[in-house]
């Protein structure tokens, strides 16, 4: 199941129609808050705006470390006289103090303090409405942020390759999921997942090894797993695009009234505390399952002529797409996976057609005089 969901990041990550860089030290992240600075680091303004995603370095755990350029308000000016935050904030800068990017924002803090951190402190509550405090900054000079340079963005990727060269030369140790030691095995957060039913807010872990009784072989941690540090940022950014992947439609209902509802494309809830993700090895579109919330006539028909059509491809050799589902529901900080699927697209399809066939209520054919279904006319000769 992991190795599925991997391969399914690692499909999302490579996907043309994304205009974005991908790499295992990058990562996307919301902000809401532009600190616009000069180029001699005086702070002009704070602009605060509806949340966006932005590129930024990726950071395995959030405590005790500090990411590039982009922070909450501790960090960045060291809000509430957090210190110890604030100070790994600079400490990161500094990390990439030869940058000709990152000359302003040294200036803001250190050559022109006074008109740079010290005043941008002093402005923030009086611009920064209360509710809105919590949220990430991002430094912007003029009409371009800077932590979005092409240079800066090489610059995290040059340092993580470097660092994982070092992890590398020190162990060999090959990842369960793709075989390979390419990526470090370690003992680290693998990643959270988002909207699980009955999970928590911040998240839910699928792998956690927290406690010496699920440990063994005097391994610790996530090293129980043997999952590369790549494999786990896959399958976690797999299997969050399938829980989150869906978009707005508009609904009418009975009384001719218009209602906006968000509707899962890979993602079935059963109940409050129970969901279904859903994929196939090729992309492919899974209408068939939209036909059990609203089935009718034309759609079962199409989905027949869909069958007959999978039967013909298989009988001329040609090679058929997979099915997955996985089946799950949140238990405090950590998932339940209760049930996996994994089977070929063309028998997924035809146990759907074989459900709505076994709970078929033959009707009365008024005019020929006897019962009769859809399904006895079809050519295809379902139930005779």
């Amino acid at each position: 199941m992991i190795q599925e969901l991997s391969e399914l990041g690692s499909k999302l990550r490579t996907d043309k129609s994304r205009d974005k860089i991908v790499h295992n030290a990058l990562k996307e992240e919301p902000f809401s808050i532009d600190l616009v600075i000069r180029e001699d680091g005086s702070f002009v303004d704070f602009v605060a705006f509806d949340k966006q995603m932005t590129t930024t370095e990726a950071i395995t755990a959030k405590k005790g470390k500090a990411r590039l350029l982009v922070d909450k308000v501790e960090e960045v000016l060291g809000y509430k006289e957090d210190t110890k935050k604030h100070a790994l904030f600079l400490d990161k800068i500094q990390q990439y103090k030869d940058l000709l990017e990152i000359q302003p924002v040294l200036r803001f803090y250190e050559g022109n303090k006074s008109n740079g951190v010290d005043c941008a402190l002093s402005a923030f509550e009086e611009q920064i409405p209360e509710k809105e405090r919590g949220n990430n900054i991002a430094f912007r000079l003029k009409d371009k942020r800077i932590h979005e340079s092409l240079v800066v963005v090489d610059a995290i990727i040059e340092k993580y390759n470097i660092e994982q060269g070092k992890k590398l030369s020190a162990s060999s140790k090959k990842c369960s999921i793709c075989g390979n030691n390419d990526f470090p095995v370690e003992d680290s957060p693998h990643g959270m997942i988002k909207r699980v039913p009955e999970g928590q807010s911040s998240g839910c872990a699928l792998v956690s090894f927290n406690f010496n009784a699920v440990e063994s072989y005097d391994l610790s941690g996530n090293m129980n797993a043997n999952i590369c540090t790549n494999c786990a940022r896959t399958y976690v950014e797999g299997l969050n695009w399938l829980m989150t992947n869906g978009q707005m439609q508009t609904e009418i209902d009975t009384k001719g009234k218009q209602t906006e509802r968000f509707k899962f494309t890979n993602r079935k809830n059963f109940g409050s505390d129970t969901a279904m993700v859903y994929w196939t090895r090729n992309n492919t579109s899974l209408d068939e399952i939209d036909i059990l919330d609203q089935p009718d006539e034309k759609s079962i028909a199409n989905l027949i002529d869909s069958v007959a059509s999978a039967q013909h491809k298989k009988a001329a050799s040609m090679k058929v797409d997979t099915f997955y589902a996985c089946t799950l529901s949140g238990a405090a900080a950590r998932i339940a996976v209760r049930d996996w699927i994994e089977t070929s697209l063309d028998d997924f399809r035809q146990n759907i057609l074989t459900w709505f066939d076994d709970i078929l209520i033959a009707r009365y054919d008024n005019d020929n005089k006897k019962m009769a279904n859809y399904y006895h006319s079809h050519p295809i000769g379902y139930r005779n």
